[in-house]
C-alpha cells in the first residue's frame, strides 16, 4: 500500500513538472492557448506543489521502508538519478519566491535554468525504474523542450530568446 502510494505520489510529481514545463516550451515555439496562461500565471505555484510531492514520493518509496542505515546509503542507479533531481528541484524550490528573485536578481535566472538539467534526470529515474507510459510522456516532453530551444536559438541567436543570461 505504501508503495502504491509513493508510486501514485510520483506520477503526480511527473504531471505537475510536465505542467511547469509546457508554458515556456509553447512560448519558444509560438504556441498560444488558454492552457498555457493559465499554467504560467500559476507556474511557480504548481513548481512548488511538484516538489512537495516528490519529497513524498521519495518519502513514501524509500524513507518508510527502510530497515537499516546500509539500506539508506545503498543506492540503485534510478535511485541516483532521482536524488540528483530532486536536489536539483530543491534550489528550484527554495527559490520559487518573489523575495529570491529581488534578492538573486539574475541569478535567479541562472538557478531556474537548473531544470533543464534536472529534466534528462527525471527522465533517467523513470526510465530505469521501468520502460511506461510515464517514460515516454518524459521522453516527449524532453524531445519538445529541446525542439523549441533549436528553434528559439534559431530565431534569436540565443538559446534564452534574449533574456538575461
Amino acid at each position: 500500500m505504501v508503495q502504491f502510494l509513493g508510486n501514485t505520489f510520483g506520477k503526480l510529481a511527473l504531471l505537475t513538472y510536465v505542467a511547469t514545463l509546457l508554458p515556456g516550451i509553447g512560448n519558444r515555439l509560438g504556441i498560444k492557448n488558454k492552457i498555457l496562461v493559465l499554467l504560467k500565471i500559476y507556474r511557480r505555484e504548481v513548481g512548488i506543489s511538484m516538489y512537495l510531492l516528490a519529497l513524498i514520493h521519495v518519502t513514501l518509496e524509500k524513507l518508510l521502508i527502510i530497515t537499516s542505515v546500509k539500506e539508506l546509503l545503498t543506492l540503485l542507479p534510478f535511485e541516483i538519478m532521482g536524488t540528483l533531481a530532486i536536489l536539483i528541484c530543491f534550489f528550484l524550490f527554495i527559490t520559487s519566491n518573489t523575495v529570491s528573485m529581488v534578492w538573486l536578481k539574475l541569478n535567479w535566472y541562472r538557478i531556474h535554468r537548473l531544470t533543464y538539467i534536472g529534466m534528462f534526470f527525471i527522465f533517467l529515474h523513470v526510465a530505469l525504474v521501468k520502460l511506461s507510459i510515464w517514460t515516454l510522456l518524459m521522453g516527449f516532453v524532453l524531445m519538445l523542450q529541446l525542439i523549441s530551444l533549436i528553434v528559439i536559438y534559431r530565431r534569436t541567436d540565443s538559446f534564452t530568446g534574449g533574456r538575461p543570461i
